[in-house]
């Protein structure tokens, strides 16, 4: 059996209060100096996953207008495409944040009962299987900002309300969600 009672052990450095509190003013200057963190502003990521979680919420606030506000209870509205299918949700009260609709990365500022930055499902959504795309960002207005970079990720969501991240060269996923959904 080892006896570490009469060992030494390093200890630990010593940082007194007014170091610590220069540490963290350090930390706080570069976070807001435009600093990039992989060729990409800091914070940006944050924002993009702000996409992924404005549809993870529609798509919920959809599921509670269904039991709430349907005229079929537990049914998808079968007549809106598009962005309606979620402007719908600010009009009749499910949402009332209007910023839920607008990208966090570039906000358009058209916020309902204008606009959307989502697109909304291109057909009647209550014959979607559940893993089928029935919302997604706009990639067409470039809401991330990098729409040429392949490596660059976009959300969509689909009808069990998982949200995902696809990365722009997966042309074929792509494809098949963009027939799924519309601006």
């Amino acid at each position: 059996m080892i006896d570490c009672s009469e060992q030494e052990f390093p200890r630990e450095p010593k940082i007194f209060p007014w170091e610590a509190a220069l540490i963290l003013l350090g930390l706080l200057g570069a976070a807001g100096s435009g600093l990039m963190v992989m060729g990409r502003p800091i914070g940006g990521c944050s924002r993009i996953n702000g996409c992924e979680n404005n549809l993870s919420q529609l798509v919920k606030a959809m599921y509670n207008y269904t039991i709430t506000q349907s005229p079929v209870e537990g049914e998808f509205p079968h007549d809106l495409r598009g962005e309606q299918f979620w402007l719908i949700l600010y009009s009749t009260g499910e949402v009332d944040d209007p910023k839920l609709f607008d990208c966090p990365v570039r906000p358009t500022g058209q916020v309902p009962p204008a606009r959307s930055a989502y697109q909304g499902p291109r057909g009647d959504p209550n014959t979607y299987q559940a893993s089928d795309a029935i919302g997604a960002d706009d990639r067409s207005t470039d809401c991330h900002g990098h729409s040429s970079d392949p490596s660059v990720a976009y959300n969509w969501v689909a009808k069990s309300g998982d949200a995902h991240k696809t990365p722009n060269d997966q042309t074929a996923k792509w494809a098949v969600i963009e027939s799924m959904v519309r601006p």
